[in-house]
Parts: C-alpha cells; sequence; structure tokens
C-alpha cells in the first residue's frame, strides 16, 4: 500500500491538535472556576487544583508543540514514498558492487546488538564482492508487488555464499534496533524477519506475517548459509558460534572485550597467569593481588602445621571470602573458622551437576570452596578455592575439573588442576566420611 500526502488531511490534523490542546485547556478551567469556586473560596484543596490547572497548561502547551511539528514536517510526508523506492533500489546496487553504509558497530554490552535502524548510515563495513554470485535472483525488485512465504524462500535458497554478506547487511540496516542473532534463531521474531526480507524484495504492503512452519524455516535458510550446520541454537555456547559467524561475514570488528562480555558476561575477568589465560571471578579483591597477600601474611594452613593441621577448610573459607568482600583475614582468625556462617554445603553425586555448579558461581562473580583429594591416593579430603576456569570454556556442560584455576589453602599459591601433580576431585565416599556426594561451600 502506497503512504500518499494529502495536504487537506494534514492541515485538518494539525487543525485538530491544536483545538484539543485549547479544548481541554479551557474545559479545566471552566470547572476550576464554576464547581470548585466555593472551595477554592476556602482555600479548601488550594494546592491541588493549582497542580491540575498546571498540568492542563502542560497538556496544552504538548498539543500546540506537536501541532507544530507536523507543520514543519509536513513536507517529509511527501518524501515516504520516494524513499520507499530509493530503498529498494539501493539493495540492487549494493549487490552489484558487493557494499553496504548500514553495518552498525557492535554495542559493547551483554549479547551483540548489530541492528542499526532504517535508513541509517554508518561506517563501510567492506561486504564481499559479489562477482561470482547469482545476482539475477537478487535484482528481481518488485516494487509494490506482494511477495508470498514462498517467494522469500526461494530467493535464499538461491544465494550463493559470496551474497550472504549482503544480505546480513540489508537485513541489519532494516531491522530497526533488532539484535540480528535474536532475528535469525529467536522463532517467536521469524515473522520480523520475514517482513524485512519482504521488504527488501519490494512487497510495501507491511502486512503481518504470521509465525508458522514456512517463517521458521526461513531462519534455518539463512543460517545455513553462514556456515551453522551442526551447531545446537538452543545453547549460549552455539549462539556466541552464530554469533561470531554472522560478524564474521559482515567483517565487522570486534572489540576484544565487547566479545569477552558476550562470552562470559560482566562478572568475570580474563587473567593471564601460570601459562594460560583464565575466566576468573571478578571479586573486589584482586585474585593475583590477594594470593600475594596470602603470601606476605601467612594466611594459609602450612604456615603452623601444629597449629592448624586439620584448618584447610576454614582457609579455604576465609581465602573465598576476602576475595568476594574486598576483606583481608589474619591467620588467626582464618583458623577458627570465622567465616563459615556465610557459606551453606552443597553435595551432589553428580560430578558433571556440580561442575556446572561451580561454572554458575564464577559466572557470577562467586568464588566456591571444593572438596578435592588429600593424599595422592584420593583417600582424604582436602579444601581449596575454585577462582575460575579455562578460557575457551563457555558453557557448563562443557567445564571439565581439569580447566580449574584454584587458591590451594595449603601453601596459599594460585595453582592449576590439569598437570601430574594438581590436586583433583573427590566425593565423600572415596574420602571416607558419611555423605556420597562431592562437596562445596557456596555463598548463602
Amino acid at each position: 500500500m502506497s503512504i500518499k500526502y494529502d495536504s487537506d488531511v494534514g492541515d485538518k490534523i494539525v487543525s485538530g491538535v491544536k483545538d484539543a490542546g485549547t479544548t481541554i485547556k479551557s474545559e479545566i478551567a471552566s470547572k476550576i472556576a464554576s464547581d470548585y469556586s466555593a472551595l477554592t473560596g476556602v482555600g479548601l484543596f488550594a494546592s491541588q487544583i493549582s497542580a491540575i490547572t498546571s498540568a492542563a497548561n502542560e497538556i496544552a502547551s504538548s498539543f500546540e508543540s506537536f501541532s507544530s511539528v507536523i507543520e514543519e514536517n509536513k513536507s517529509a510526508w511527501r518524501q515516504v514514498v520516494q524513499e520507499t523506492t530509493e530503498e529498494t533500489q539501493e539493495f540492487s546496487e549494493d549487490v552489484e558492487s558487493g557494499t553496504d553504509s548500514g553495518v552498525s558497530s557492535a554495542s559493547p554490552g551483554g549479547r551483540r546488538s548489530i541492528g542499526g535502524s532504517s535508513g541509517s548510515s554508518g561506517g563501510s563495513s567492506g561486504g564481499n564482492n559479489s562477482s561470482g554470485g547469482n545476482n539475477s535472483e537478487i535484482e528481481k525488485v518488485n516494487k509494490g508487488k506482494k511477495i508470498k512465504v514462498e517467494e522469500v524462500k526461494e530467493f535464499l535458497t538461491k544465494i550463493d555464499s559470496s551474497l550472504v554478506p549482503i544480505l546480513l547487511q540489508k537485513i541489519n540496516k532494516l531491522a530497526n534496533g533488532q539484535d540480528l542473532l535474536d532475528l535469525l534463531t529467536d522463532t517467536s521474531k521469524s515473522d520480523i524477519l520475514t517482513t524485512i526480507l519482504k521488504n527488501i524484495l519490494g512487497d510495501t504492503t507491511n502486512e503481518q506475517i504470521s509465525v508458522d512452519t514456512d517463517t521458521k524455516s526461513i531462519q534455518k535458510i539463512i543460517l545455513d548459509k553462514v556456515n551453522t550446520e551442526g551447531v545446537d541454537i538452543t545453547t549460549e555456547e552455539g549462539k556466541s558460534k552464530v554469533q561470531k559467524t554472522i560478524l564474521e561475514k559482515l567483517k565487522v570488528q570486534v572489540d576484544e572485550s565487547a566479545w569477552n562480555k558476550l562470552l562470559y558476561g560482566d562478572n568475570t575477568v580474563k587473567v593471564e597467569a601460570l601459562d594460560g589465560t583464565w575466566i576468573v571471578a571478578k571479586t573486589k579483591y584482586d585474585t593475583q593481588s590477594y594470593v600475594s597477600y596470602i603470601s606476605k601474611n601467612g594466611v594459609k594452613q602450612n604456615s603452623n602445621v601444629s597449629e592448624w593441621g586439620d584448618s584447610c577448610l576454614a582457609f579455604a573459607e576465609a581465602h573465598t571470602y576476602d576475595l568476594y568482600n574486598g576483606t583481608q583475614t589474619s591467620g588467626a582468625s582464618a583458623a577458627s573458622y570465622s567465616r563459615s556462617t556465610s557459606f551453606k554445603t552443597y553435595l551432589n553425586d553428580s560430578k558433571e551437576e556440580t561442575l556446572a555448579t561451580i561454572y554458575d558461581e564464577v559466572m557470577n562473580g562467586r568464588p566456591v570452596v571444593l572438596q578435592v583429594n588429600g593424599n595422592k591416593q584420593g583417600t582424604s579430603r582436602h579444601f581449596v578455592t575454585v577462582v575460575g576456569f579455562k578460557e575457551g570454556v563457555t558453557s557448563a556442560s562443557s567445564l571439565k575439573e581439569t580447566d580449574l584455576l584454584i587458591i590451594d589453602s595449603w601453601d596459599g599459591q594460585l595453582e592449576r588442576m590439569d598437570t601430574s601433580s594438581s590436586r583433583f576431585m573427590t566425593n565423600g565416599k572415596q574420602c571416607g566420611k558419611t555423605y556420597s556426594g562431592y562437596y562445596l561451600r557456596i555463598f548463602k
């Protein structure tokens, strides 16, 4: 449906808006003068009535301002049909040249949002040249024609890989702030995606499209085009892979910190230590600085074996507490289990579920006390503080015990759990205890 500017209609809207503001203002003033004159005369409800009068004036001013905006922008109405035509034509030109100017830079927070407003312009993203692609299919821009879902699907299946960046750029440009990844993976938004694709093909009806098997399959076609076959998009790890692929296709320069934030959230930091890169809980006390504090002040079990020989849990809790809260527990108070009231016990027979809990806690910025082996055979228990895990672990299900980074309560050292001499997880039965599961102490 074409949108045409009608000067008579436009003038009537401007006039109507002005009249509405004036009417509201006069009606309220009249009511106050007549119906409430007795009350105002004796000072009752004076402040309330004054507030109502002030509000009426503000409403009237808003109507006047609104009408002025309409008056000033009437000329822009005449451009709607022309701009719609130019948008569809522009896409054909983009395909021929292999460029597009509508990709906005990746946002720094949460999942990357790379959707720009329709018609907005940004820095050139340098899409692939379209030579060798099936240009004739994309050049079929049918201005004003109703496009069926089947035609959109047919259009997508005939686009080769060299034209995928151009298509993604165009979707991005018309996405009106929608997250591009959501448009491609969230089935509840398949109708929005189809509407955008119909716009690209020249359908200006803007009809609402029902979400059905056909429209959802459009998302799958596009994902297949960006080589996401075999990726489970129902998981965060899968979505991250899809997002990275899309960004690579769009040739968007991804800021390292923004990408880390996408993968690991706001509550972790990346740390270089022990010949590796680690994702560590973002605590009030910096992990490496705290390890230095432990060393200098003897806040560790082996400082005085005779006195603190059985206090590994107390020290592990003290280390975990201090990191999270930014405090500095002394050796003597650590041995007294003074921090125990801040924790609760977690027991689970499943190592996988226990590791998943550790992952969730670290991702939320909270270190964890973990039970590990106390001797080489694993028949006695010991407690350490888990502060993080290896870079590259992006889901709870993929975390292994050999990925963990710990502070050992015995010597206060930062240690990795993937060497031949490393600590390893033990359950209650292995340690000869009455409980059977893997043991954690986590914040309440």
